[in-house]
């Protein structure tokens, strides 16, 4: 079984906030409104017990005045890994793999969240975590 098993495991994850924001004076004048979206990320490592964490942070229409609504959300997924790497194998590792373990509940909470609010739901596509990353 040891043969099958990952590098990384993920041993759970949390929410660690959730803010929507309605914009009561936003005005939707057209039919689409473009999707303005950010990420960005924080690992930390224990070397000793071998854990990792990632937050992954994601923000609709952060700092754009004329948007139905903000939101933040950030999610933090909690991994122990296999001791065969270095700090900076193990940091890319849980960067890339990390990312695209979590992705998918992220984007979930996202559809979730923006499909209760009144306003069309938000689906974030499926990404080349790679690409997300800027990481060649």
């Amino acid at each position: 079984m040891n043969k099958i098993n990952a590098d990384i495991n993920l041993d759970s994850y949390i929410i660690d906030t959730i803010n929507y924001k309605i914009n009561e004076d936003y005005i939707n004048e057209e039919d689409n409104i473009d999707i303005k979206i950010s990420f960005d990320n924080d690992i930390s490592i224990n070397e000793e017990l071998k854990k990792a964490r990632i937050r992954i942070g994601c923000y609709i229409f952060k700092g754009y005045k004329d948007s139905p609504f903000n939101l933040d959300l950030n999610i933090t997924g909690y991994f122990s890994y296999n001791s065969k790497y270095s700090v900076s194998e193990i940091e890319k590792l849980i960067l890339v793999n990390g990312t695209a373990i979590l992705f998918p509940y992220l984007r979930s909470m996202i559809t979730t969240i923006t499909a209760n609010s009144g306003y069309v739901p938000i689906i974030i596509p499926t990404v080349n975590i790679n690409k997300l990353l800027n990481i060649e």
